[in-house]
């Protein structure tokens, strides 16, 4: 069977087609921050997440500045190692918690505000196998071994309730902060989609997550991950309630006055047109358009500058005066018609009610004075 060479061309630019498209647009796989909520990397914390959101926990994230966080009373922020939190960001998620709200920090530093202290104590080196024992929560205690990922041990307090806790001293610990509760846990490793399996890390975290009530969001923000608020939120939500009243206010005022939402048709200028447009079509649109005045309109003003041409009267004269000057040339006949033609202009004038039978009469009456003047 006898290739055509057109089949060929077609058969080598698909093929030329494919290994271009597999080296110069190959996807590239999106690059998670470590410890993101949205990360299903070996660093990422997306297992969790996940696994709280199928067991019906109201888990979301959360990637906006912590001064925008519900005021609504247990809710609770997880906090998985941030990066560039400030003193002043430390003062807002305190007030938060004081409210009635909790937060959740995993981090390793030595000092989270004034709520935390820790220090060196001697434990075991990253990756090496402790025993870790959990405090009491509800019905869970007991010991599970883990990694040491740090030497770092909260320094006990009077108002601080140990958690998680092994032979060097307490790896988690919680304290109550006004009408809420703020827990720090020194292992964020455990916490990983790599390391959440491993010997007893999910035991030993997952009471203290299972037992959330209220809205839970993951924070984001701090990892890079963040949602720019909309032009609204830059300004206080009394100072837009007074603008969307004004808005309103002159709405209404708009419409007290008369203003026209309706579409305005303007009469198109009586001029002579070329082409396809013919008299006929333009006297179809004043008639589609019940623009019947304004058609006897440019009959009277045509009429007027007859007269100018004539007579010599101007354009802008009176009724009167067109009677005078007409008197001159013309009979009593003509200028009783003259002046019926005067009187039902001014009417429709007036009423801005005129018929198309109307004009139709009054057209006829304007022919013949303009025929009339013009062979004058």
């Amino acid at each position: 069977m006898r290739v055509a060479k057109e089949h060929i061309l077609l058969g080598f630019c698909v093929c030329v087609f494919l290994v271009l498209g597999y080296f110069f647009v190959k996807p590239d796989v999106p690059k998670w921050p470590s410890y993101a909520a949205s990360s299903a990397d070996r660093d990422g914390v997306k297992g969790l997440f996940t696994l709280m959101k199928e067991k019906g926990y109201p888990v979301k994230e959360w990637r906006q500045e912590w001064r925008f966080l519900a005021e609504s009373q247990q809710g609770t922020l997880v906090v998985i190692k941030p990066a560039g939190v400030s003193e002043a960001d430390l003062d807002l998620i305190h007030d938060w918690v004081a409210e009635g709200n909790h937060v959740l920090w995993f981090d390793n530093r030595s000092r989270i505000g004034d709520w935390f202290e820790a220090e060196g104590s001697g434990a075991p080196a990253e990756g090496e196998t402790i025993t870790a024992f959990s405090g009491a929560e509800g019905d869970r205690s007991g010991s599970w071994p883990a990694a040491g990922y740090t030497s770092l041990r909260i320094v006990p307090g009077g108002d601080i309730e140990p958690l998680i806790t092994d032979e060097h001293g307490m790896l988690a610990a919680r304290k109550e902060v006004g009408e809420g509760t703020a827990a720090l846990f020194l292992v964020p490793e455990w916490m990983r989609n790599e390391t959440i399996l491993e010997q007893g890390h999910f035991e030993l975290i997952w009471p203290y997550l299972s037992s959330l009530e209220g809205p839970v969001w993951f924070d984001e923000y701090y990892h890079g991950l963040r949602v720019q608020p909309g032009i609204l939120a830059v300004y206080p939500a009394w100072l837009i309630a007074v603008l969307l009243q004004l808005a309103i206010a002159v709405l209404l005022w708009l419409w007290y006055k008369g203003a026209r939402f309706s579409p305005a048709y303007t009469p198109r200028e009586f001029t002579v047109r070329r082409g396809d447009e013919t008299l006929l079509a333009a006297a179809g649109w004043y008639e589609r358009r019940r623009f019947a005045y304004e058609a006897l309109e440019h009959q009277m003003q045509y009429i007027r500058h007859l007269f100018r041409e004539r007579w010599g009267v101007r354009t802008d004269a009176s009724d009167s005066q067109l009677l005078a000057a007409a008197r001159l040339h013309w009979s009593a006949e003509e200028i009783r018609r003259l002046d019926e033609l005067l009187q039902s202009w001014r009417n429709a004038r007036q009423s801005k009610q005129y018929s198309s039978k109307q004009l139709l009469e009054d057209s006829r009456r304007a022919d013949e004075f303009i025929l009339k003047l013009e062979k004058e």
